[in-house]
């Protein structure tokens, strides 16, 4: 995924998310709240499929940019073996990337969705013995050609979840059960990220690089013995374990988040009075205990992403606000929050579950590519051209 903001990185942009890219959204400046804002407007992308950001980057080049250049993307072989690259797909990114300068916008680039050139994944994928020599080849050659154009990198997306869904849960390539190889997995995605980040570093020492992270609010119901313990463990191994595996090798950390989890003598007990269109509870104010959670390890926040499926948006409009003043809550209380990436801007793939969660802010009639703005697009480039929310008399 490529982010854009505005042209100065540590300023206040609004913004919002895709998985190839990450588009014109909300970010928040240090000890600011949702204010102080340098704003590159968001129907900036929203027009753009007239030039170089056009209809078949926003929608088919759903992942992040070792997709084109590093695997099967899009219907043609990229990377059909070990050390070679795809270089039209290069070209392709690097006039992208032009593009987004010329119009004021600050990519963050991501190295790693989740996907894998076919002979990687032929000698185990994560699991395969160089896997993280062979990562930290492909992050050394993305600086190198785009190291030019973009100061911020994501290593990699979510790991936790892409190492759950694979090895825990076995729903995901390559669908084996096995906590040993969970934890092999995770502990080859830390080493990958350690091994690009230095050899980014290298390159340029001014880059800013990160990982993007998957984080659970765990709540308790009631704060007995048992529920203390529980909480506890969810946050040491789901929350924590991965960002102590690249401590000092983070400039900011990205956070992804999406629910809570309530516990009452046993995880998931939510009330789900209200639920989205993929079944998770609604409620936009667990991101204030998610990001006051990171508070402790002294590093900038960038939410690179927060949203949810609602294909009528019967809910988005209200969760927008409602997310925003957590983040805000969560500033007042020292987070220093630099960003925040709505997710989604266009509907998109969401993996195993195909076309029908509908993410975005921008419906996609996806037999037509048309798109049309949902009410909530409106309303969070209302948000973006105020500068923030509307305080209650």
């Amino acid at each position: 995924m490529i982010g854009v903001s505005g042209k100065k990185p540590l300023a206040s942009v609004w913004r919002a998310s895709q998985k190839s890219l990450l588009l014109p959204g909300i970010r928040t400046g240090r000890n600011s709240g949702v204010r102080r804002l340098i704003l590159k407007i968001i129907f900036r992308v929203l027009h753009a499929t007239t030039g170089i950001v056009t209809k078949k980057t926003l929608i088919s080049s759903r992942n992040c940019i070792s997709t084109a250049i590093a695997s099967r993307s899009n219907g043609r072989v990229s990377n059909p073996q070990a050390g070679t690259w795809d270089m039209e797909a290069v070209a392709h990114y690097r006039e992208m990337l032009a593009s987004l300068r010329t119009k004021g916008i600050e990519p963050f680039v991501t190295l790693w969705h989740w996907t894998l050139p076919s002979w990687l994944a032929e000698q185990g994928g994560v699991l395969a013995p160089e896997f993280a020599w062979y990562f930290a080849r492909f992050a050394a050659f993305v600086g190198k050609e785009f190291g030019d154009s973009v100061t911020y990198f994501i290593t990699l997306n979510e790991p936790d979840v892409l190492a759950a869904h694979a090895y825990l849960k076995g729903v995901w390539p390559p669908q084996e059960k096995s906590v040993l190889k969970y934890f092999r997995a995770l502990k080859a995605l830390s080493h990958a990220h350690r091994l690009s980040y230095r050899v980014l570093k290298e390159q340029n020492s001014d880059f800013q690089i990160g990982i993007a992270k998957h984080q659970v609010a765990f709540e308790m119901k009631t704060p007995t013995l048992l529920n203390r313990l529980l909480k506890k463990l969810a946050e040491f191994f789901w929350n924590d374990w991965f960002l102590r595996q690249v401590k000092g090798t983070q400039d900011f950390i990205g956070l992804n988040h999406y629910n809570r989890n309530v516990i009452a003598n046993g995880y998931g007990k939510n009330p789900n009075q209200v639920q989205t269109d993929f079944g998770w509870e609604y409620w936009p104010e667990s991101l204030e205990t998610a990001l006051v959670e990171l508070k402790k390890y002294a590093l900038p926040i960038y939410v690179t992403e927060n949203g949810l499926a609602d294909s009528t948006d019967r809910l988005r409009p209200d969760f927008i606000p409602r997310a925003l003043a957590a983040a805000e809550r969560a500033i007042e209380q020292g987070v220093d929050l630099r960003g925040y990436f709505y997710w989604s801007l266009l509907d998109n793939f969401e993996w195993d579950k195909g076309f029908w969660p509908r993410f975005g802010l921008v419906e996609v009639d996806f037999a037509t590519q048309k798109r049309s703005l949902r009410p909530s697009a409106r309303l969070y480039a209302q948000i973006a051209e105020k500068n923030g929310l509307e305080k209650p008399s």
